[in-house]
Formats: C-alpha cells, sequence, structure tokens
C-alpha cells in the first residue's frame, strides 16, 4: 500500500480474509505500524456491501471511544482492484499479544492479571458506556507493551441502536457465552455487551491456567465445571470471586463492565464464607443437628410438637420455626441449635401448616400452606423482620399452594409444588407472584415435596419417587425422572458439591446431582 513499507505478515484468517502485515510507514520517519487488509469479493454476494460498510465503520467506532488502552487507529484506506475491494487499517504496534504470550507458555501473576482485567475492562468500560460492544474480546485481541494492556480489532465492534440485544454473532467460540453460542446457532437474542464481560472472563481463565478454555464453556454443565477450575486458582478469593462472576451461565448474573472496574478497586473482603459444616432439622418433637463432615447425628427433644410447620435458617446457629400443631398453627418459634431451646416470637396473622418459608432482602415470608381445620391450600402470604413485632400480610399467590419449598434464584423466589401444575414466581422487591409458561408434569401429584436450584435448573422431588428438571427460561417443559426414593420433606435442601442434602424424618437425605437419584 502506497506509503508504508510492507514487512512480516503475521496472521492471516482464511474464514474472514483478513491479512495482519508489519510495516513501517514512511510519511511517519519509518514509525512500526501493523496494517490490517480486509479483502471482499464483490461480486460474490449481496451482502458484501454491507460488510465493507461495517469495516469502515469499525474505524468510527474506535474513534468514539477515544481511552488510552485501546489501539489507536492511524489511518484508513480503501483500493479497488477489479473485483475486490481493500481496506486496510494502519494501527499502532506494539511488542506482543497475550494470545502470543500464552502460546509461548507464560506465566502470569495475579498482579499482571489484575493490570491486565483493569486496563481492559477499563476501555471496554468506556466503549460500553458510548453504546459500543466489541463482540470479539480475546487474548489474541489485546496487545502489550511492559505493563500497558490496549484492546485491539474493533471490527466485530457492534453499535447498539435500540436495545442492548441483537441477532447478529461474531467472535471466537473459545470465548463465547452460552447465549452468544446459542444466537450462533439459532439466531436468538443476546446482550452483547454481557458476552463482553463473559469472554473477557475466560480470556483471563486462559490467561491463568494456559489452557484453552473451550472445553469448560462448552460443558453440559459449564457453571459447575467453571466453578471447579476458578476455585482452583493460584489467586486471591477475591479474585476468584470476581472471574467467577463474570462467567456466569445466566447474564443477568454478570456484573456489568463498570462493576468490574469498581471491583478491582474496592478492598477485598478477608475471606469467603465459610462452607456450612453442619444441618438443622425438624421432625414433630425432636430436632437434629447433622455434621456434614463426619455425618454424625445430635438431637435434642423440643418442648412443643412442631408437626406441621416450615423451618428454615435464620442466623447462625438458629432456625425459624413457623406453624405447627401446638400450642396452634400460628405460632412461630427460634430454635438455637446449641441447646435445641424454643424460644417464642410474634404469631402469624394466619394460621397454616406446611406452608412455604423463604428469607429475601432480610424479611422471612411464608407462602401459602393449608387451614389446619379444612386442609384447603391457602394463596395467602406474610412477611416480617426478626426485629419487627408482627406478620403483616402482602399479595396473594396466584395458585393456593402447601408443601412445598420456596428456591431463591437471582432476584425471584421460584414456588413449584407438586399437585399444582402451575409454577410462579415472587418478586420481592415489587412483592408481585406472575405464572411462568411452563407447567409441572402431571404425575408429580403425590405431597411433600421439596425444591431445589442446581446449575440453572429448577428441581422438585416428591413422596412418590418421581423428580422434575427444567433449566430456568431455556427450556419449554420439564423433565420427568424416577428417583427410586422419595422424600418427606419440605425443609430447604442445602447443596454441598455434587449432592444434596435435604432433612427428612429424623435423617439426611443425599440426593446425587450426578446420576439425579438419592444415595442409599
Amino acid at each position: 500500500m502506497d506509503g508504508y513499507k510492507l514487512g512480516e505478515r503475521l496472521a492471516y484468517n482464511h474464514m474472514t480474509f483478513v491479512t495482519l502485515y508489519q510495516a513501517t510507514s514512511l510519511a511517519r520517519n519509518n514509525r512500526p505500524v501493523v496494517l490490517k487488509e480486509h479483502e471482499f469479493h464483490i461480486l460474490d454476494d449481496a451482502g458484501t456491501q454491507e460488510q465493507i460498510n461495517a469495516c469502515l465503520n469499525a474505524a468510527l467506532f474506535q474513534a468514539k471511544v477515544q481511552h488510552p488502552n485501546a489501539c489507536d487507529v492511524l489511518e484508513v484506506k480503501m483500493k479497488i482492484d477489479k473485483t475486490n475491494c481493500f481496506i486496510y487499517h494502519v494501527l499502532e504496534a506494539l511488542d506482543t499479544s497475550v494470545g502470543k504470550e500464552i502460546e509461548a507458555g507464560k506465566r502470569y501473576s495475579e498482579q499482571e492479571m489484575r493490570e491486565f482485567l483493569q486496563q481492559t475492562a477499563s476501555v471496554l468500560a468506556c466503549a460500553h458506556s458510548k453504546g459500543i460492544a466489541h463482540r470479539d474480546v480475546k487474548p489474541d485481541n489485546v496487545f502489550r507493551t511492559a505493563h500497558t494492556f490496549k484492546l485491539g480489532d474493533f471490527g466485530c465492534f457492534f453499535e447498539k441502536r435500540q436495545t442492548s440485544y441483537t441477532k447478529s454473532c461474531a467472535g471466537d467460540d473459545r470465548y463465547m457465552s452460552p447465549q452468544l453460542r446459542e444466537a450462533c446457532m439459532r439466531g436468538s437474542l443476546y446482550n452483547a455487551f454481557k458476552a463482553d464481560v463473559f469472554a473477557l472472563g475466560a480470556s483471563l481463565l486462559h490467561m491463568a491456567t494456559l489452557t484453552s478454555p473451550y472445553a469448560l464453556v462448552t460443558a453440559e454443565r459449564m457453571q459447575e465445571a467453571v466453578g471447579r477450575t476458578v476455585e482452583a486458582l493460584p489467586c486471591s478469593a477475591g479474585f476468584k470471586r470476581l472471574i467467577g462472576s463474570m462467567l456466569a451461565y445466566e447474564e443477568r448474573d454478570r456484573p456489568s463492565m463498570q462493576q468490574v472496574c469498581v471491583s478491582l478497586v474496592q478492598p477485598e473482603e478477608a475471606e469467603l464464607p465459610q462452607t456450612p459444616t453442619t444441618m438443622a432439622g425438624v421432625w414433630e418433637n425432636t430436632a437434629f443437628l447433622y455434621d456434614i463432615q463426619s455425618q454424625n447425628v445430635s438431637t435434642g427433644t423440643l418442648s412443643v410438637n412442631l408437626d406441621g410447620g416450615s423451618f428454615i435458617e435464620a442466623g447462625r446457629n438458629q432456625l425459624l420455626c413457623v406453624g405447627g400443631t401446638y400450642p396452634s398453627s400460628s405460632a412461630v418459634h427460634s430454635l438455637d441449635l446449641s441447646s435445641f431451646q424454643l424460644s417464642p416470637l410474634p404469631f402469624l396473622s394466619t394460621p397454616r401448616v406446611f406452608a412455604g418459608l423463604a428469607k429475601v432482602n432480610a424479611h422471612f415470608y411464608v407462602l401459602g400452606g393449608f387451614n389446619e381445620i379444612n386442609e384447603e391450600r391457602l394463596g395467602s402470604c406474610e412477611k416480617m423482620q426478626l426485629s419487627d413485632t408482627r406478620w403483616t400480610q402482602i399479595s396473594s399467590m396466584k395458585h393456593p399452594r402447601g408443601y412445598f419449598t420456596p428456591c431463591h434464584f437471582r432476584s425471584l423466589l421460584y414456588l413449584a409444588s407438586a399437585g399444582v401444575q402451575a409454577v410462579e414466581t415472587f418478586n420481592a422487591d415489587t412483592e408481585v407472584f406472575a405464572v411462568l409458561p411452563v407447567s409441572l408434569p402431571p404425575q408429580l401429584r403425590a405431597r411433600p415435596s421439596v425444591a431445589f436450584i442446581a446449575h440453572g435448573e429448577l428441581c422438585l422431588v416428591t413422596g412418590n419417587k418421581q423428580m422434575a428438571r427444567w433449566k430456568i427460561e431455556t427450556e419449554r417443559e420439564f423433565r420427568l425422572y424416577d428417583t427410586k426414593q422419595g422424600s418427606c420433606s419440605t425443609q430447604q435442601p442445602l447443596l454441598v458439591g455434587s449432592l444434596v442434602l435435604i432433612a427428612s424424618c429424623r435423617e439426611v437425605q443425599k440426593f446425587s446431582l450426578e446420576t439425579y437419584s438419592f444415595l442409599v
């Protein structure tokens, strides 16, 4: 190209007809540059003109970013040669790319990875604030000189029009978010900005492990596989938490790029929250405490019979016990697990047994249940803070239900119970219930039932050896399984690794997430 002396060819992509060259600028005193040549075959198809426009606009998008950690585009030129069109982006030259360093086996310290993340996230946050998503974030597109990282290859930049969601697809499949991968296969919608966050997290994982993240991001149980890998990284607890959040399966669980930047300058917590070591349960007038490591069980006799009650962790070494047959189904107690002593709390507004109990935003919610007299299902609900003096009524469920376990997932409670085919959600911020466009299989009639969330799936296990699984928001119906054993619990279960621990009838049942059946 006129004005430039070409040197070594650095790379060539035969799928996109893009070639990278080392070059020097004759007009800039032989300044080293990188020449990116885009070749378009004008007569090949009708979409070529659109591709040419997009290539030219990419330079304009980069100009809009105007950030010190964005590779400078020094010049853009076009050349028409018979039936072909060539567009050249002249880029500043940097020493190397992170991709090349990974290929060479470079080991990155946590400090280097923090510098990489801080500088790359900073330019992306600037781009996102202007409605521009990159859509091809990866180590090969991050260049460096000493401690300076610069993001390049703006050819895939996407400018937001009326929404942050798009159907068009771009990027390297090693770093694609699940939603972007789905969009490439089926043309579905995805959030291009949250796809950038995921790709940056996957790039960090590649830097930390020197292993392509492809096997992890395409695993059937991606969240579990990524979680194990992130937990094993030789990094501080806070940095691992940040990487894990960027690689969350669901888009809305990932931080924004601006939040990533803020997280990097906030002081880290001293340590990760402790993994639970015990699990408590109540059966009639007996409370038990299960030691997860030793599998020993200690029990205590309670002063009242709490059959028909609902139980949930209220604090360290404390259970909240709601309802029961004695002294009435309005009773509420706090159970001290160190002494198995009950302390009375304000009564429920509406007497009920076998209700759903959940804790959200420091409030305790009692949902539905049964009228103790006529066993009629209740739709009424109420809430209380432990510091309050009374329970207050809130809006009612769309479908009365009892014998169930509300599941807290992201910002919603999911309500599913055997004998009621409708599944609904509860938003604690607005206190609004909504029915989902999915129904439980009619075979799930036997109560009680216990529900939990695992790997982004809502799972329901009933007393008649049946189980249903539903991938939240991505599947149209539940899948049905035979668990070879039933559960007689409605208490909140506890997930420990690949096991779900269920407090049931004076014992702890172990449900395997690998076989989706109970362990004997």
